[in-house]
């Protein structure tokens, strides 16, 4: 017994540093950064925390970072940190035991004490960004191998979520922790289902299919259908842009080119093509909840007594309200074809059970052992009868209280500055090539490149914000 609670107690003051960490409240500045468009001061607060945090957040901060350089127009920049963030979940996918001791520790803390690996929406725009990085730079061809990682990163993170459920069934069977029977407490299943509830704007937005991102596969099938140069890549393209349309049905952009590809359209393979891509909004976040209940736990020797249960969570929320300003170009009005708070909020929603059977057995452990540790000194008080005994059973009794407050925290990382929506508009390139790009009410004009097919990208936050526009070449 006492070296478990000296285990506790190291725990706990691991526990106690690692909440001294701003990360919280640097990632909460950024995204207020984020959202009043001012990309400069975001870019200072990623930076920062890119170069303070520990390897537990490192990954996170090189995601945000990445992106802030983006916006900023450091294109090289933004490459190198990417590719920083790349080699950063490979390292973490190579070190199985490690992470597994991690987890392990997690167990009597919370889940902020493992490595932020990346979601599975995290590691498919990770690469789906590199590629973007590199089609604005003019490397076209170096564009192919991310996106195909971006692919391969879809298909990855089925195999990723399989193993979250398998750690957090074997945390409950390691630790003999009942989650169903937990979860079927009264007072519990009441708790979790009134916050389900509560959160009206998460159940508004619906959910994709598995991990597919629409935008990365749109990007797929458009790279593959205009800088492919074998049958091979054209039916890349087609399956992508199949997989879309049946996703993004009203995009009538995606069945023009689904068109193109199968000939049944001849015109739409004439002339140059224009592709106007928006990336707007901020996507949502995650907040924290907690549950703190008393529930009756055993004690050893048939006995059971009430302790409270502390229960945090991470919550999605964060959701923009007032729906998306009108966005166009030359007139035409753009069309979603990715919903990034569907993206998010599908993985949310599939790594949520896991979460939660984590996060029960870690607060059922704890609370255990701390109502083991205070029947055992208060059995030891009682025997003594003495007044430095009883100091020592309320002590007892405070110091697991606190222990059990101070660990437990919900796991709320998440990239902060990904945007809410991706929406597109196709158009024949005009001849004088200019293209007049609106988002709300603010309009700039972008001169489109040489080319047969040519990229605008327009990037804003909110509609008040001037929005950044940039040019590339798909296909000369």
């Amino acid at each position: 017994m006492l070296s478990r609670i000296s285990a506790i107690a190291a725990l706990a003051c691991a526990a106690l540093l690692a909440g001294c960490s701003s990360y919280h409240d640097d990632a909460n500045s950024l995204r207020v950064s984020w959202l009043r468009a001012d990309f400069d001061r975001a870019e200072k607060i990623a930076q920062k925390g890119n170069a303070s945090a520990d390897e537990n957040d490192k990954l996170v901060w090189q995601l945000d970072f990445a992106t802030t350089l983006r916006a900023n127009g450091d294109i090289a920049g933004s490459q190198r940190v990417f590719d920083a963030a790349a080699d950063t979940i490979a390292n973490w996918d190579s070190q199985a035991d490690v992470l597994m001791s991690k987890e392990i520790a997690a167990g009597v803390t919370n889940l902020n004490a493992l490595p932020y690996r990346g979601k599975g929406s995290d590691r498919i725009m990770l690469q789906t960004y590199r590629a973007l990085n590199f089609l604005e730079n003019g490397q076209t061809e170096e564009a192919r191998p991310a996106l195909n990682a971006a692919f391969q990163a879809q298909s990855d993170a089925l195999a990723n979520h399989a193993r979250e459920i398998a750690v957090a069934q074997g945390a409950a069977e390691k630790n003999s922790v009942d989650v169903e029977k937990l979860k079927s407490n009264p007072k519990i299943s009441e708790a979790l289902e009134n916050e389900r509830a509560a959160n009206t704007e998460a159940n508004s937005v619906a959910v994709y299919a598995d991990y597919v991102n629409p935008f990365t596969t749109w990007l797929h099938g458009i790279y593959f259908m205009h800088a492919g140069i074998t049958d091979g890549d054209f039916e890349r393209a087609k399956k992508s842009l199949e997989r879309v349309s049946q996703m993004i049905p009203r995009n009538s952009f995606v069945r023009e080119d689904l068109k193109s590809l199968a000939a049944e359209d001849p015109a739409a393979n004439s002339g140059e093509i224009t592709y106007v891509i928006f990336e707007y909004g901020v996507a949502p976040t995650l907040w924290k909840t907690n549950i703190d209940l008393l529930i009756p736990v055993p004690t050893g020797y048939g006995r059971i007594t009430v302790v409270p249960i502390a229960i945090s969570l991470p919550r999605l929320g964060g959701f923009s309200r007032g729906g998306l300003p009108p966005m166009s170009a030359n007139g035409v009005p753009a069309q979603t074809v990715c919903d990034m708070r569907s993206v998010v909020k599908t993985d949310f929603e599939n790594s949520y059970p896991s979460i939660l059977k984590r996060t029960l057995v870690t607060a059922f452990v704890k609370s255990a052992a701390s109502a083991a540790a205070n029947v055992a000194t208060s059995a030891y008080a009682n025997s003594r009868g003495d007044a430095g005994s009883a100091l020592i059973a309320i002590g007892t009794m405070i110091g697991t209280s606190a222990f059990t407050l101070a660990t437990s925290d919900a796991d709320t990382r998440i990239w902060q500055t990904l945007p809410e929506n991706y929406s597109i508009v196709r158009m024949k390139t005009p001849e004088d090539r200019r293209v007049n790009i609106a988002v709300g009410y603010r309009s700039v004009a972008a001169t489109v490149p040489a080319g047969a097919t040519t990229v605008v990208f327009v990037k804003s936050v909110s509609p008040a914000q001037w929005p950044i526009v940039k040019t590339f070449v798909l296909k000369k």
